[in-house]
């Protein structure tokens, strides 16, 4: 559209009005009380928003990022509202608004009536305006003095359907009364846009609205600015707004019923009413004669129009109608005026989308435009939805709920009279059939009745059915789920009455059981309710690489083109990929690319590497060098019998293939050598077949090609292998053609319950995929968790103690919550039936590789015909040749082209996929990727031993009487909003913690409900302890040992939430009663961390030597602490501390008949284990639950000099003694006090992996002997504990600053990647990613900081890490010193850096109060080093005033050229330059 167009629009939309009537009594108004917004108002109103995807305002601040600013500093926007609230001014920016225009459907374009005009307003100003109007409905319901009953418009509790059931109501009282009545739908003009300012504050006055109100209300109602287009200069076109209300915004709304409230309390005849949805105003008049309902009706417009003209409204009389109902047949000869113009008086009036008519049932119009609107949106949707492939059912069904929703549209009202109707129900069922069938992708000719039953789809009819009734449940109480299992049994009865209907309704089944053979390569058969997927088709590739990388990169598009599941690779390019199994020469490997397909039972040999395939099929990929000797080759041949005939004798199915460079006329080669026939009696030997067929060469070097690739069998594989072919027609840059084949298993794998064509697109042994959240609608969302609970009939909005009880009631929360998930959100599909190209593939790319194919089989054709030296032949062959030399410069140059590409999106997301792909290097592949299931089971059963589970406290049993002190709203808010924003693993019900918070905000009793319950009943529900098993891979530790594994617990979040509200509880009880936790104990503690830690054991060192005195620190490693610690120690322990009974009895059910899924085996049957010990880790209560457990550690009564710190169960006691003798006494003394009393935990220490260094003043040896029991403690040099290196010499520090370089020095090197010095991202981004650097080489500064000085080595060596990462910040050469380097990045020196953060610490120390866990004073969200900061002289000013005077006290001598960046940048600006933000 022409912007003088949109300018001329904007200007009838908006005219222009006086803006006058300030009521009188404003000016002595300021200095009455304000009643302010409290912190809880203005988060309920950002959370309202926050959750919010919608366009932004003309600031072009999205409403998440508001709730954001508010969850870091509370008072902010309090602050600013309330500011506004005293002054009594609306802000003028949050006044500018943005012009959006509606096309009306069906209007004719660049006609003013045809658009909608909306105003995009600013977030935070709708945050305001909402404030501001819960005001204004808090003072209307507490005075009284509110809105009139007959407006059902923007009103809470109000909505459509009950306007049109309140005139449908009317109209049926009098037609049963045999009376006459008429409908007017009046029509104002351009309503919202032209009501006048002073109406709205003279309305404001007369509902008594508090003054401090109408002040900020008539700021809001003046000086309003519209940009309405840009011109085609790109200046924006404003016009000023002095009258209406802005559509789109929240106060429009409200502020239009306060003013046209008026319009419903007028007089009007008797007989006449007024009912009004916002400025859509219908007069409905009665009569009992024709002449009465005119004059009633007449009489009651004049007065309706005439107030309304009043007001400063229009009415546009041309496009009001009328229509009269009767009980009557018969013309109804009625005339309406409104002044001096005639109203039309018409067979149907449509009324709020719903056609309504004065002959028959009344709606038999709006049931064909429904059907025609629904059949439109259904042509539309059918594209997404083929008969062919296409969405699974979840989606097809949420697809063509949309043509439901269409369709039902006011039920409520016309429901009543669909059955009288003879059309109607046809109507809408031709259209439901349709959508039916879409969504189970049924032929058209199955019938409307088969296809609602197979597509689990209620018929419209009995649809609306159910909506009609449910519209008298929701208000109130509001539940759908009677009227939804009453609408079901009546579809069952209707269908069940039919002796032609043959169908049973059973979950995933079919009557008689059978099998339904679908598309694709897997069918299914339905036994005992779930689906069986029976495998038929596994395809594989053989090849020989020849060691290429572009051949490399030219497989993974072909597996990806081919679906390929397993490939035979020789002669492979690189090696340590992941997935991927070689031999012990590197030249055989055999890889798979299909997700959820196990190999398993490695055995690598010397030329072979054999595996096995998902349990069904054992596979040998070989390779024999050409250089071998006959002699060789049959010492080969002679190790890979010797393994398959270990295998053959078990009976499974062998597949063996491979690059033999073995030529025989047994497999179509037109040669036979001496290593063929070796060959030919290897497989004879062993009863293998030949799988070659034809003969095509698999090998085109020189002169006619030879068959060296041989695929052998075994009969039983044999005769499943489909399809043997060579790929003559691909190019994959070898000399060496691919060879593929399919083997079909025949055996039936574990599959999925339900729909066959959902369960279609899954594979072996998956668990729950989860859903995708990354672009989660949470409106969407929100809807779904309605419909739901309308619908479903689990998802409670209370939880009674009579419900179910809490298993049942947690069980039906989850139920109904994975169905909402299933509506709104796409599910991840970890195995997609279609793969994605690799990443570097292209046009220029799939043309080279057509050509390079073009030329190859010229040259191949030429060289078949060509007698001699045939010289087309040569230029045939030079013609392919440089065909592969173009395939493999395109390649090489789509590959740094999609890499500089990803480099790019740094800028956008530093921490997104180029991140990870660097720093996967680092951490190498998931540590169960390539574990067999066995060894995972055997590493679960060491770390989760078996225990006796007992020890429940004698008093829990009468507790149950005892007064529960429930969970408040406010405490379940605060923890769901703690979980919700996180992004990590769910749980085993694939929830992710973002839906939860989504639930709870749409209805808030729900959680609090169940919690509740579970609270009263003393009970943990047994899903929510139901875990899955991830192992971590602790660095630098051995594969298949238990000890080299950390593992964690994946739980349920919402199980998460409960454990939360609990640990609060407990924690409230410890601080209100004063028993709480020992001061000693440093792990999962608010307020303290390993730098207290860290630092608690320094000073106690410096102490003693500075003494004189001698000090021990022995490290105690106790063995697998979470997970053995007894449930009998812990219960024993909330005892002794005096937990309410009510929370140890729910404890007690958290500390039982606990499960742990493990893994899946090769059929995919999940294993899980009885867990009967031990805190789970990952868990919310674990952490305090072994703080409990393992307090009385830290008051055991220790000798003199002796201390215990601690940091979960990193334990250290520290000892000190004058003499080594004394030290030595001591440390024993204390270490057998402990030991023992760990050991009367039930917990084991590991004392060959405890160790001890001693500390002292004076230099030489210290013979220090200390023992735990009978076994001795190593005695050491250093000691490394919470990841900070001590040693006993020197200062204490120097091999942790070794380490910390080392470390950083490995992620600098990853991350280069990502900064190159030509392009890249840009320098604030560069400066991120270098901080990850500087996080490694500062951990535990606060404790190592003050020896640095002292250290001869350490500044040097982490200084010349933090050159390395200042110079690709800024992109400088390499020979750019380090003082330049540091300047010019702005980045401060290392020791500077590390002195900061320990003087920071010390300042927090300082501020924390005591006998607390909490931190300092720091505003609400606010860093702490942003806090101290903003002092005077705060650590990071004192640090810049140090490097300022160490940069001026060193002067370069003149003439050296050294002294550039001190002329650009002079000391005395480096806190200036500092400051400066760049790219």
């Amino acid at each position: 559209m022409e912007p003088q167009t949109i300018r001329d629009i904007a200007a009838v939309l908006f005219p222009q009005g006086d803006g006058d009537g300030e009521p009188a009594d404003l000016a002595g108004a300021r200095s009455e009380d304000v009643t302010e917004f409290s912190v809880e108002e203005v988060s309920a109103a950002v959370s309202r928003f926050g959750s919010r995807c919608r366009a932004p305002g003309p600031d072009g601040i999205p409403s998440r990022v508001w709730s954001v600013v508010h969850a870091v500093s509370p008072g902010r926007l309090v602050g600013v509202f309330n500011l506004c609230l005293r002054e009594g001014v609306f802000p003028g920016r949050w006044k500018r608004a943005r012009l959006a225009l509606l096309a009306k459907p069906g209007k004719p374009e660049g006609t003013p009536s045809s658009y909608r005009p909306l105003c995009l307003l600013d977030d935070v100003g709708k945050i305001f305006e909402f404030l501001l109007a819960s005001r204004m409905n808090s003072h209307m319901s507490t005075t009284g003095v509110g809105l009139s009953e007959w407006q059902f418009g923007f009103r809470s509790g109000r909505c459509t359907d009950d306007a049109l059931r309140t005139l449908r109501e009317r109209l049926i009282a009098a037609v049963n009364a045999r009376r006459y009545a008429a409908a007017v739908s009046l029509d104002i003009r351009n309503a919202f846009n032209t009501v006048g300012w002073g109406v709205v504050r003279a309305a404001l006055v007369r509902m008594g609205f508090p003054a401090y109100v109408r002040r900020v209300l008539d700021s809001y109602l003046s000086e309003r600015v519209l940009h309405v287009c840009d011109d085609h200069d790109g200046v924006p076109v404003t016009v000023g707004v002095t009258c209406g209300v802005p559509q789109g915004s929240v106060l429009g709304p409200l502020l239009w019923n306060v003013a046209f409230d008026t319009v419903f309390r007028l007089p009007l005849p008797a007989g006449a009413t007024i009912i009004g949805y916002a400025d859509d105003t219908l007069v409905v008049s009665e009569g009992n004669t024709l002449a009465a309902l005119q004059d009633c009706a007449n009489a009651a417009l004049a007065t309706v129009a005439g107030h309304i003209g009043d007001l400063g409204l229009r009415l546009a009389v041309d496009k009001t109608e009328a229509v009269v109902f009767k009980a009557q047949y018969g013309p109804a000869d009625l005339r309406l005026r409104i002044g001096d113009q005639a109203v039309r008086v018409c067979e149907s009036l449509k009324y709020l989308g719903i056609v309504h008519e004065a002959k028959g049932t009344w709606y038999g119009a709006h049931y064909r435009a429904a059907a025609d609107k629904a059949r439109r949106v259904m042509a539309a949707l059918r594209g997404l939805m083929p008969n062919l492939g296409g969405p699974r059912e979840s989606r097809r069904r949420l697809l063509t709920s949309v043509v439901h929703s269409v369709m039902l549209y006011g039920a409520p009202t016309w429901a009543p009279d669909l059955a009288y109707s003879r059309t109607g129900p046809k109507v809408l069922a031709s259209v439901q059939r349709l959508a039916a069938l879409s969504s189970v992708c049924a032929y058209r000719t199955v019938s409307y009745e088969a296809g609602t039953v197979v597509a689990r789809t209620i018929p419209i009819a009995l649809m609306a059915e159910e909506r009609f009734e449910s519209l008298g449940f929701q208000r109130p109480p509001r539940s759908g789920v009677h009227q939804k299992r009453k609408a079901t049994e009546q579809w069952r009865r209707s269908r069940c009455s039919r002796s032609s209907s043959c169908w049973r309704r059973g979950q995933g089944a079919v009557a008689g059981g059978g099998t339904i053979t679908v598309g694709g390569s897997a069918c299914f058969t339905a036994v005992g309710g779930v689906w069986a997927i029976v495998m038929t088709e596994v395809r594989f590739v053989q090849t020989n690489l020849n060691h290429c990388r572009a051949a490399q990169d030219l497989l993974g598009e072909f597996v990806r083109a081919e679906d390929i599941a397993v490939a035979l690779v020789s002669e492979p390019q690189g090696g340590g990929r992941a997935g991927w199994h070689y031999d012990s020469t590197g030249r055989a490997a055999v890889a798979v690319f299909r997700p959820g397909l196990t190999l398993s039972d490695v055995e690598t040999g010397d030329g072979f590497v054999a595996v096995t395939v998902g349990r069904a099929v054992r596979v040998f990929s070989c390779y024999a060098s050409p250089a071998m000797s006959v002699a060789e080759f049959g010492q080969f041949l002679g190790r890979l019998e010797a393994s398959v005939g270990r295998d053959r004798g078990v009976g499974v199915d062998l597949i063996v293939g491979g690059d033999f460079n073995a030529r025989s006329a047994s497999w179509g080669d037109h040669l036979t050598e001496a290593r063929g026939d070796d060959l030919a009696a290897f497989a004879d030997s062993l009863g293998l077949v030949v799988m070659n067929s034809g003969r095509e060469p698999t090998f085109f070097g020189r002169g006619r090609g030879s068959c060296v690739d041989v695929t052998f069998a075994s009969e039983s594989a044999a005769r499943r292998i489909r399809g043997w072919t060579v790929r003559t027609d691909v190019e994959n840059m070898s000399d060496h053609h691919h060879l593929c084949f399919s083997y079909r298993t025949g055996r039936t794998l574990p599959g999925t319950r339900g729909d066959p064509r959902a369960a279609a697109a899954t594979t072996v042994g998956r668990r729950h995929p989860g859903w995708r959240t990354s672009r989660m609608d949470v409106d969407l969302l929100a809807a779904a968790v309605i419909t739901v609970e309308w619908t479903g009939a689990t998802l409670p909005s209370e939880a009674p103690a009579g419900s179910g009880g809490a298993e049942a009631t947690a069980e039906g929360l989850v139920g109904s919550v994975t169905a909402a998930c299933d509506m709104a959100l796409p599910r991840r599909n970890p195995h997609p039936r279609g793969r994605p190209p690799v990443y570097w593939w292209n046009g220029n790319v799939a043309v080279a590789r057509a050509e390079c194919v073009r030329r190859k089989r010229l040259w191949i054709r030429g060289r078949g015909r060509a007698h001699g030296g045939d010289a087309s032949v040569a230029d045939a062959e030079r013609a392919y040749r440089e065909a592969r030399k173009e395939l493999k410069h395109r390649i090489r140059e789509a590959k740094a082209k999609c890499w500089a590409e990803l480099v790019k999106t740094v800028d956008d997301d530093p921490w997104g996929k180029p991140y990870k792909v660097v720093l996967k290097k680092l951490r190498g592949p998931p540590a169960t990727a390539t574990m067999e299931p066995q060894t995972i089971r055997d590493i679960a059963a060491v770390l989760f031993p078996q225990g006796d589970g007992d020890g429940e406290p004698a008093d829990l049993a009468g507790a149950r009487s005892e007064d529960v002190t429930e969970f408040s709203v406010e405490e379940v808010s605060a923890a769901v909003s703690r979980f919700g924003s996180r992004c990590r693993a769910p749980g085993p019900d694939g929830i992710p913690s973002r839906v939860w918070s989504v639930v709870h905000a749409v209805s808030p009793g729900r959680l609090v409900g169940v919690f509740n319950l579970c609270l009263r009943e003393g009970v943990f529900p047994g899903r929510w302890k139901r875990a899955r098993l991830a192992l971590l891979a602790k660095p630098g530790k051995p594969e298949g040992t238990p000890s080299s594994y950390r593992p964690l617990c994946l739980l349920d979040d919402v199980g998460k939430i409960f454990e939360f509200l609990l640990a609060s509880r407990m924690n409230s009880h410890m601080s209100t009663t004063g028993v709480g936790l020992s001061e000693w104990q440093f792990g999962f503690r608010s307020g303290r961390c390993t730098d207290d830690a860290l630092r608690t054991l320094r000073e106690r060192l410096i102490a003693a030597v500075n003494a004189r005195r001698y000090a021990a620190a022995v490290s105690l490693d106790i063995r697998n602490a979470f997970n053995t610690v007894g449930w009998g120690v812990v219960r024993a322990a909330l005892v002794r501390m005096g937990f309410p009974a009510y929370v140890r009895r729910v404890l007690d059910s958290y500390l039982s008949e606990r499960v742990l899924h493990v893994c899946d085996d090769h059929d995919g049957v999940p294993v899980t284990v009885g867990v009967t010990c031990g805190v789970p880790q990952g868990s919310v209560l674990g952490p305090l639950l072994w703080n409990v457990a393992f307090d009385t550690v830290f008051r055991l009564p220790l000798p003199a000099g002796a201390t215990i710190i601690g940091y979960a169960d990193d334990t250290l006691v520290v000892s000190e003694g004058n003499t080594l003798a004394a030290l030595q006494d001591c440390a024993n003394a204390a270490l057998a006090t402990v030991a023992g009393h760990i050991g009367d935990l039930g917990l084991r220490l590991a004392v060959d992996k405890t160790e001890a260094v001693v500390f002292k003043a004076q230099y030489g040896p210290a013979d220090l002997r200390l023992r735990i029991g009978d076994q001795a403690v190593r005695v050491c040099e250093s000691l490394k504990y919470l990841g900070i290196v001590h040693e006993a010499k020197g200062t204490w520090y120097g091999a942790h600053y070794r380490a910390a370089a080392d470390k950083a020095r490995r992620v600098m090197a990853a991350l280069r990647g990502l900064m190159p010095n030509l392009g890249g991202p840009r320098e604030s981004r560069r400066r991120l990613l270098t901080s990850v650097v500087h996080s490694v080489m500062l951990y535990g500064a606060p404790t190592w900081a003050p020896d640095l000085a002292y250290s001869r080595t350490g500044p040097k060596v982490l200084a010349s890490v933090q050159r390395l990462a200042a110079l690709s910040s800024v992109c400088a050469y390499r020979t750019v010193s380090y003082e330049a380097g540091t300047v010019v990045a702005r980045t401060i020196p290392i020791a500077l850096m590390a002195e900061e953060r320990f003087e920071s610490f010390e300042t927090r120390r300082a501020t924390r109060p005591t006998g607390t866990d909490d931190g300092g004073p720091l505003s609400p969200g606010e860093p702490a080093e942003a806090a101290l900061a903003h002092e005077p002289r705060s650590p990071r000013a004192r640090v810049l005033a140090k490097w300022a005077r160490d940069l001026g006290r060193e002067v370069p001598p003149a003439g050296s050229g050294r002294g550039w960046t001190r002329v650009l940048i002079p000391p005395d600006l480096l806190s200036r330059w500092v400051k400066v933000r760049l790219g």
